[in-house]
Protein backbone atom coordinates (compact mmCIF):
# COMPACT_ATOMS: atom_id res chain seq x y z
CA UNK A 1 0.00 0.00 0.00
CA UNK A 2 1.45 3.78 -1.27
CA UNK A 3 1.70 6.19 1.47
CA UNK A 4 -0.29 9.40 0.98
CA UNK A 5 2.93 11.31 1.41
CA UNK A 6 4.46 12.83 -1.51
CA UNK A 7 7.80 11.08 -2.84
CA UNK A 8 11.20 12.19 -0.93
CA UNK A 9 13.53 14.46 -3.42
CA UNK A 10 16.28 14.08 -0.72
CA UNK A 11 17.43 11.54 1.92
CA UNK A 12 20.42 11.32 4.49
CA UNK A 13 21.44 8.33 5.82
CA UNK A 14 23.58 8.84 8.67
CA UNK A 15 25.95 5.73 9.24
CA UNK A 16 29.20 4.68 11.33
CA UNK A 17 32.17 4.69 8.84
CA UNK A 18 32.88 0.90 9.82
CA UNK A 19 33.47 -1.40 6.33
CA UNK A 20 30.50 -3.33 7.68
CA UNK A 21 28.08 -0.16 7.94
CA UNK A 22 29.14 1.22 4.86
CA UNK A 23 28.51 -2.00 3.29
CA UNK A 24 24.78 -2.11 4.95
CA UNK A 25 24.00 1.90 4.22
CA UNK A 26 25.26 1.31 0.59
CA UNK A 27 22.72 -1.49 0.04
CA UNK A 28 19.50 0.78 1.88
CA UNK A 29 20.65 3.63 -0.34
CA UNK A 30 20.79 1.67 -3.47
CA UNK A 31 17.15 -0.02 -2.61
CA UNK A 32 15.66 3.52 -2.02
CA UNK A 33 17.62 4.95 -5.74
CA UNK A 34 15.67 2.06 -7.05
CA UNK A 35 12.19 3.00 -5.21
CA UNK A 36 12.40 6.64 -5.68
CA UNK A 37 14.34 6.97 -8.70
CA UNK A 38 14.39 10.98 -8.58
CA UNK A 39 15.13 11.09 -5.10
CA UNK A 40 18.91 12.24 -3.81
CA UNK A 41 20.21 9.97 -1.50
CA UNK A 42 23.08 10.63 0.15
CA UNK A 43 25.59 8.76 3.37
CA UNK A 44 26.69 10.76 5.62
CA UNK A 45 29.55 8.90 7.52
CA UNK A 46 29.99 9.75 11.22
CA UNK A 47 32.68 8.90 13.44
CA UNK A 48 31.55 7.69 17.26
CA UNK A 49 33.00 7.37 20.39
CA UNK A 50 32.88 3.17 20.23
CA UNK A 51 35.07 3.67 16.54
CA UNK A 52 37.53 6.08 18.32
CA UNK A 53 38.02 3.79 21.69
CA UNK A 54 39.93 0.39 20.00
CA UNK A 55 42.52 -0.15 23.48
CA UNK A 56 39.67 -1.61 25.20
CA UNK A 57 37.25 -3.74 24.65
CA UNK A 58 33.37 -3.44 24.24
CA UNK A 59 31.75 -4.73 27.02
CA UNK A 60 34.35 -2.28 28.87
CA UNK A 61 33.58 0.89 27.75
CA UNK A 62 29.71 0.72 27.14
CA UNK A 63 28.52 -2.32 25.17
CA UNK A 64 26.41 -1.44 21.87
CA UNK A 65 25.39 2.25 23.07
CA UNK A 66 28.29 4.08 21.90
CA UNK A 67 27.61 3.36 18.54
CA UNK A 68 23.65 4.31 18.12
CA UNK A 69 23.97 7.18 21.34
CA UNK A 70 25.91 9.67 18.73
CA UNK A 71 23.77 8.54 15.63
CA UNK A 72 20.55 9.20 17.64
CA UNK A 73 21.93 12.41 18.40
CA UNK A 74 22.31 13.38 15.42
CA UNK A 75 19.58 12.33 14.07
CA UNK A 76 17.61 14.32 16.75
CA UNK A 77 19.17 17.34 16.29
CA UNK A 78 18.93 17.51 12.45
CA UNK A 79 15.33 17.08 12.82
CA UNK A 80 15.25 20.25 15.35
CA UNK A 81 16.94 22.13 13.05
CA UNK A 82 14.67 21.57 10.32
CA UNK A 83 11.58 22.15 12.53
CA UNK A 84 13.07 25.19 13.54
CA UNK A 85 13.28 26.19 9.66
CA UNK A 86 10.33 25.67 9.32
CA UNK A 87 8.97 27.96 12.17
CA UNK A 88 10.99 30.84 10.65
CA UNK A 89 9.42 29.87 7.04
CA UNK A 90 6.30 30.44 9.05
CA UNK A 91 7.05 33.21 10.65
CA UNK A 92 8.31 34.89 7.74
CA UNK A 93 5.61 34.10 5.55
CA UNK A 94 2.77 35.42 8.05
CA UNK A 95 4.98 38.57 8.37
CA UNK A 96 4.86 38.95 5.00
CA UNK A 97 1.26 38.30 4.58
CA UNK A 98 0.58 40.77 7.73
CA UNK A 99 2.61 43.34 5.90
CA UNK A 100 0.36 42.80 2.33
CA UNK A 101 -2.95 42.86 4.46
CA UNK A 102 -1.14 46.39 5.95
CA UNK A 103 -0.78 47.93 1.86
CA UNK A 104 -4.03 46.47 0.86
CA UNK A 105 -5.90 48.26 3.82
CA UNK A 106 -3.84 51.76 3.95
CA UNK A 107 -4.70 51.71 0.03
CA UNK A 108 -8.00 51.15 0.37
CA UNK A 109 -8.05 53.78 2.86
CA UNK A 110 -6.11 56.68 0.85
CA UNK A 111 -8.55 55.41 -1.98
CA UNK A 112 -11.87 56.53 0.19
CA UNK A 113 -9.92 59.77 1.45
CA UNK A 114 -9.82 60.83 -1.82
CA UNK A 115 -13.36 59.56 -2.97
CA UNK A 116 -14.32 61.56 0.21
CA UNK A 117 -12.29 64.56 -1.36
CA UNK A 118 -13.42 64.58 -4.34
CA UNK A 119 -16.28 64.52 -3.37
CA UNK A 120 -16.08 67.51 -1.01
CA UNK A 121 -14.48 69.59 -3.89
CA UNK A 122 -17.60 68.58 -6.24
CA UNK A 123 -20.12 69.43 -3.95
CA UNK A 124 -19.66 71.37 -0.42
CA UNK A 125 -22.65 70.63 0.79
CA UNK A 126 -21.20 67.01 0.97
CA UNK A 127 -19.90 68.03 4.48
CA UNK A 128 -22.83 69.95 6.02
CA UNK A 129 -24.61 66.01 5.46
CA UNK A 130 -22.05 64.18 7.21
CA UNK A 131 -22.22 66.59 9.95
CA UNK A 132 -25.74 66.02 10.60
CA UNK A 133 -25.68 62.71 9.76
CA UNK A 134 -23.29 62.29 13.22
CA UNK A 135 -24.85 64.50 15.27
CA UNK A 136 -25.58 62.60 18.70
CA UNK A 137 -28.25 64.93 19.17
CA UNK A 138 -26.99 66.26 22.59
CA UNK A 139 -24.05 68.08 21.47
CA UNK A 140 -24.45 71.67 19.97
CA UNK A 141 -24.26 70.87 16.20
CA UNK A 142 -23.64 74.28 13.88
CA UNK A 143 -23.94 74.31 10.62
CA UNK A 144 -23.05 77.25 8.59
CA UNK A 145 -25.45 78.53 5.68
CA UNK A 146 -23.88 80.18 2.34
CA UNK A 147 -20.84 80.61 4.75
CA UNK A 148 -22.90 83.51 6.85
CA UNK A 149 -22.50 81.23 10.11
CA UNK A 150 -26.19 82.17 10.20
CA UNK A 151 -27.78 78.45 10.82
CA UNK A 152 -27.41 77.10 14.21
CA UNK A 153 -28.77 73.53 15.95
CA UNK A 154 -29.21 72.65 19.14
CA UNK A 155 -30.59 69.86 20.61
CA UNK A 156 -34.20 70.92 21.97
CA UNK A 157 -32.84 70.12 25.57
CA UNK A 158 -30.61 73.20 25.32
CA UNK A 159 -33.32 75.56 23.97
CA UNK A 160 -35.73 74.42 26.53
CA UNK A 161 -33.17 75.24 29.24
CA UNK A 162 -32.07 78.90 27.78
CA UNK A 163 -34.71 80.24 26.95
CA UNK A 164 -36.08 83.23 28.74
CA UNK A 165 -37.75 82.81 31.88
CA UNK A 166 -37.28 79.28 31.91
CA UNK A 167 -36.33 77.26 34.74
CA UNK A 168 -32.34 76.16 34.79
CA UNK A 169 -33.21 73.46 37.51
CA UNK A 170 -36.10 71.73 35.56
CA UNK A 171 -35.10 68.20 34.60
CA UNK A 172 -33.39 68.38 30.84
CA UNK A 173 -35.91 66.96 28.15
CA UNK A 174 -35.10 64.68 25.82
CA UNK A 175 -33.38 66.00 22.81
CA UNK A 176 -34.80 66.31 19.40
CA UNK A 177 -33.50 67.58 15.71
CA UNK A 178 -34.58 71.05 15.09
CA UNK A 179 -34.10 72.24 11.48
CA UNK A 180 -31.65 75.02 10.91
CA UNK A 181 -33.39 78.32 10.14
CA UNK A 182 -33.23 80.10 6.78
CA UNK A 183 -32.28 83.56 6.42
Amino acid sequence: MMSATPNPSRLVIATRESPLALYQANHVAGLLRELYPACEVQLLGMTTEGDQILDRSLAAIGGKGLFIKELEQAIEMKMVQEQEAEKAKFLQLKAQIEAETAIIRATGEADAIQARGKALRDNPDFIRLQIIQNWNGHSPLVVGSGGSGSGLMLSLGDLQRDSPGSNRLAKPVPSARVPARRP
